[in-house]
């Protein structure tokens, strides 16, 4: 005899009491016979799961879902996919979630976080928040100003945002700062600069109007909601 397969009831010892054989030996009860043919029905099925990393390769597990699964496999390591991406972006972006963990909350995991999900060019130094201003001198209101709260410094840090097109979208920038809102440390605050080389202030955010633009500065995204 080679090999001899024991098995030992699953099912009974989860149901009440009562429905367990007695302690002097009696015979076997019939919800025991019942319950032994449905563990034969899924003896398999428990086997699979017990054996189920062996059959995973972690290194190309991101290339082995069909694309419809590929949602709820970044859902399961925490990366909401975007729709408007291919399906080799969004399996690279899932071959990246260790690594993104590992630097979370961190001034190099952000920058590699921006650059992989929007595509951007973006530098962050930390413990620095923009300067003040005296209106007429060294700032002009619309331009070049900022109203903001006083903030600690060290918990402070500015997204320079490098811009090589001629106008910046909206959509991109409501997506920046809702990525950075979630990703960075709850405790910081964020403040976006935007850089745009020999050009000026754009003219699509020249104009300011309180209450209708909400806007005070031309090259200004406040961090804070």
């Amino acid at each position: 005899m080679e090999a001899k397969a024991i098995q030992y009831p699953a099912l009974l010892p989860l149901l009440p009491k009562v429905f367990h054989p007695g302690e002097k030996g009696e015979n076997q009860p019939p919800l025991d016979t019942l319950l032994h043919v449905i563990e034969q029905n899924f003896a398999k099925i428990h086997e699979q799961l017990d054996r189920f990393e062996r059959n995973v390769d972690w290194a190309q597990a991101p290339q082995l879902p069909p694309h419809d699964f590929l949602s709820w496999l970044g859902n399961w390591v925490g990366i909401t996919l975007w729709p408007e991406w291919s399906e080799a972006k969004k399996r690279f972006v899932i071959s990246q979630a260790a690594m993104l963990y590992r630097y979370r909350g961190t001034r190099l995991g952000l920058e590699y976080l921006i650059t992989l999900f929007l595509d951007l060019d973006v530098t962050i130094r930390e413990w620095e928040w923009p300067k003040g201003f005296i209106v007429g001198s060294t700032s002009t209101v619309g331009l070049d100003s900022h109203l903001m709260n006083r903030r600690a410094i060290q918990q402070c840090f500015v997204v320079y945002w490098n811009v090589s097109e001629k106008t910046v979208e909206p959509k991109v920038v409501k997506r920046l700062h809702h990525l950075i809102q979630q990703e960075k440390p709850a405790h910081t605050a964020h403040y976006v600069q935007v850089h745009q080389p020999g050009k000026g202030p754009s003219k699509h955010l020249k104009k300011l109007i309180i209450g209708q633009s909400s806007i005070i500065g031309a090259f200004f995204i406040e961090g804070e909601d």
